[in-house]
């Protein structure tokens, strides 16, 4: 009985969280899932870009597998945290800066995974053992080799398990209405790892461990020259417009800008009177985007008299929708923005606030308007008001989205200059690249 209302609440919070994320990104884009979406028992081992929120992703997206999911036990402090938490399958994973005393603890949890695989379910966690904004995959801790090869032992190795890796890539870390991708891997099995094991369990554990990073590597943008960190960033930026067209690796933009990156890293790594001079070019062109008031995310597109002419339209259609919006959603975005966000330093924490406490703020203010009005009018009326709310609101993010466009466009029309160093610096990279 139970177990049968922790599964409906769970579905009902699906459902909720699922609709809040509609509104978070512009786009989530999945790839690879059908090919694994059967392979159970399962291990999904992923990166770690953001906070909770790359779990719930996951959760949401994975939606025949229902992963339960591998979290800092820190977060797990309260009751009401705990009972919450459970609610939608998360479970706490102890590091040793939380305490040796609390990472015996992880034995329960192990348990728990292993019960977990025992009915062909599902477990995901994040192997890098804390979350980093940058785009680089940093070392992995063995426990996801160590509950795998765990769950085979006690099982004879006949559970078949499968260890899927999981690329999680965020456009913008902080703000509403980017894109999101995230990308299965090809699974692999455990059992090559058995004879090694019996011999030598850390070594099985640290060869285990190795393979998963490959396979987590080959789906994420991994920039992996680190003193050169911000260089290459701003290199994908400039790329991201060229890139399918660079890259023999077609299965998202992601995986063509990494391969468009490795191969200049390549090309870079031993030749420092090219790095230097290019470092040079792309600095210098920064700095004058960022100077004439080009936005941080912005990309170098030919002006276009007829495309501004059709933008333009798009905005002056959608700026009723954008002030209503504005005017009715001004109340929970205040709180958000100025009680929440404001005191939150850490950028990467800033999408998954928004958009988690939007899941459970907005209902409760929306039901509330809705009251409101069906005292004022009727019922009806009010939930035809409140109903249309949602849709009113992805027009608000998207109008928002064309006047950037719009801003950035207009100042290309006055700063041409910058169109003939972008070109300049891209047939650079192109010849790198080819």
């Amino acid at each position: 009985m139970i177990y049968q209302v922790k599964k409906l609440i769970f579905r009902g919070m699906r459902r909720l969280v699922s609709a809040a994320y509609a509104f978070g990104f512009r786009h989530i884009i999945i790839t690879g899932y059908p090919k694994v979406k059967n392979a159970k028992p399962a291990l999904f081992v992923a990166n770690h870009q953001s906070t909770f929120m790359d779990g719930i992703l996951m959760g949401i997206t994975a939606y025949k597998a229902n992963p339960y999911i591998l979290v800092r036990a820190d977060i797990f402090k309260s009751k009401f945290a705990k009972i919450a938490l459970d609610l939608i399958r998360l479970l706490p994973i102890y590091r040793k800066r939380d305490g040796l005393s609390n990472v015996s603890q992880n034995d329960t949890v192990f348990e728990k995974c292993f019960q977990v695989f025992d009915q062909k379910g599902v477990v995901a966690l994040f192997p890098e053992g804390n979350h980093a904004i940058e785009r680089s995959l940093r070392p992995l801790q063995k426990g996801a080799a160590r509950i795998a090869i765990m769950a085979e032992e006690r099982n004879d190795f006949q559970l078949d398990l499968s260890i899927i890796p999981v690329g999680l890539h965020y456009e913008n870390h902080a703000e509403r209405w980017h894109d999101v991708y995230i990308h299965y891997g090809e699974p692999f099995s455990v059992l090559p790892y058995k004879e090694m094991y019996k011999e030598n369990p850390q070594k099985a554990f640290k060869e285990l461990t190795d393979q998963i990073r490959e396979g987590i590597e080959k789906e994420i943008l991994d920039i992996k020259w680190k003193e050169e960190y911000p260089l290459f960033e701003q290199l994908r930026q400039l790329l991201k417009p060229y890139a399918h067209d660079l890259s023999s690796n077609v299965k998202s933009l992601v995986h063509a800008e990494n391969d468009c990156l490795e191969k200049i890293r390549l090309q870079l790594v031993d030749n420092e009177t090219k790095l230097i001079s290019l470092k040079k070019k792309v600095i210098d062109f920064f700095q004058q985007a960022r100077s004439v008031g080009l936005t941080e995310d912005f990309q170098i597109v030919k002006p276009n008299i007829l495309i501004l002419i059709i933008q333009l339209v798009g905005l002056i259609l959608g700026f009723p929708f954008w002030l209503i919006a504005k005017t009715i959603n001004a109340i929970p975005e205040y709180i958000i923005e100025n009680k929440i966000i404001k005191g939150v330093k850490d950028p990467t924490w800033h999408i998954s606030l928004r958009v988690g406490v939007s899941t459970f703020l907005y209902p409760i203010y929306y039901g509330l308007l809705w009251i409101i009005l069906s005292l004022i009018f009727d019922w009806i009326i009010g939930g035809l008001v409140v109903f249309s709310l949602p849709l009113f609101s992805v027009i608000y993010y998207e109008v928002e989205y064309l006047r950037k466009k719009i801003k950035n466009h207009y100042l290309l029309f006055r700063n041409k200059q910058l169109l003939k160093q972008e070109k300049e610096i891209v047939d650079e990279l192109k010849s790198l690249i080819r």
